[in-house]
């Protein structure tokens, strides 16, 4: 039971309320119905959402001068635009509605012999694969 108890606080300080309550859920279902108990399903440390990954990648790679002006400014005139003054405020990367139209096509940018999208697949699966010897250490993440 203690086990248990542990594993809701990992959860909430690192996903969040509503994560609590699904994992919460679950070991309360989990009890009820099976008769051999089964070890409860907890969100990997590893695995990551696009949402958590794109905007500190993409900060990195802009701050390093990776991504060309031409692909930022792509999506300029579609509408409503997407390019990326729609999406950095203040110098920085902000997740939102036209950032994922603009990675949508953009994806296929080449950086350090990967795709943007082979990056943020291998970061969402396991944040090893984030580019230390590019951007330095992955910032804390939601």
């Amino acid at each position: 039971m203690g086990d248990h108890k542990q594993r809701r606080m990992t959860v909430r300080f690192s996903q969040g309320l509503p994560a609590v309550v699904l994992v919460s859920t679950a070991l309360a279902c989990a009890s009820c119905s099976s008769a051999s108990p089964k070890p409860a399903a907890t969100p990997s440390a590893t695995h990551l959402t696009a949402a958590q990954v794109l905007p500190p990648l993409l900060q990195c790679f802009i701050d390093h001068r990776l991504i060309s002006q031409s692909a930022l400014q792509s999506g300029k005139d579609n509408v409503p635009p997407d390019d990326s003054s729609t999406w950095i405020r203040d110098g920085k990367v902000t997740e939102n509605e036209h950032l994922g139209a603009w990675f949508s096509d953009n994806s296929a940018i080449v950086i350090k012999g990967n795709t943007l999208g082979d990056w943020m697949t291998a970061v969402e699966a396991n944040r090893k694969a984030w580019p230390t010897s590019i951007c330095g250490a992955m910032p804390a993440v939601k």
